[in-house]
């Protein structure tokens, strides 16, 4: 299979499962691809905006390994004054 079409198969998979993480060996059962075919679709993805990299916890096998996801959502702490604005 070409990369392009495993990156689309693992893009898919991956937004049809947000908040879930997943290992290259866990994300090529899924798809029945190979690991090394996912490897590449992992690296080529991460290099975009919507997926990000990392170790952690895979959401399937529950092994700490370098794991793919949909990008989290980042949120700022609001600063003091902002929150006391809020008080009354």
């Amino acid at each position: 299979m070409a990369i392009t079409d495993a990156r689309l198969q693992a893009a898919e998979h991956l937004k049809a499962y947000p908040g879930h993480a997943f290992c290259d060996g866990c994300l090529a059962d899924k798809l029945g691809l190979g690991v090394r075919e996912v490897r590449h679709a992992r690296i080529g993805l991460a290099g975009s905006d919507e997926f990000e990299q990392q170790q952690g916890f895979c959401s399937v096998c529950l092994e700490v390994k370098h794991v793919i996801h949909v990008a989290w959502l980042h949120f700022e702490a609001p600063n003091d004054d902002e929150h006391r604005a809020f008080e009354a």
